[in-house]
């Protein structure tokens, strides 16, 4: 309620690309807009994890995404960890369309290693949207 009284907009991270953790983000913004009584609508903004690299991608993803997580216990970080699906360009191109479909008019990827080529991937994959 605090981003509608003085936000243009929310983010918010699925952390998978999972489109309806997007989807509920846009649809607890808009009530909330409503609800403040504003006539314009919240900017949405989304992003999630993802790995490109050609060695090894999803256990890179899955490592990074346990490692970063584990501040809330290796339960949660192996949870979390177990959930991730942005390992290749198709999904990585799915989960963009699916979190463009909820109204996201924006989503950052975030790459889970350090490779330069990682990023070289995503913006193929974005340039050929």
């Amino acid at each position: 309620a605090r981003a509608a009284k003085w936000a243009a907009g929310i983010y918010g991270f699925t952390l998978n690309g999972n489109p309806e953790t997007a989807k509920n983000g846009v649809a607890m913004a808009d009530a909330a807009w409503a609800e403040a009584g504003r006539s314009d609508r919240p900017f949405r903004a989304t992003g999630f994890w993802y790995s490109l690299s050609p060695d090894d991608a999803q256990g890179k993803l899955t490592r990074y995404v346990h490692d970063y997580m584990k501040i809330q216990g290796d339960a949660v970080a192996k949870a979390v960890a177990g959930t991730m699906r942005t390992s290749s360009p198709d999904a990585v191109r799915r989960a963009l369309d699916e979190i463009e479909a909820t109204g996201c008019q924006e989503c950052f990827l975030v790459p889970a290693t350090l490779e330069l080529a990682e990023v070289e991937r995503a913006a193929e994959i974005v340039a050929k949207r």
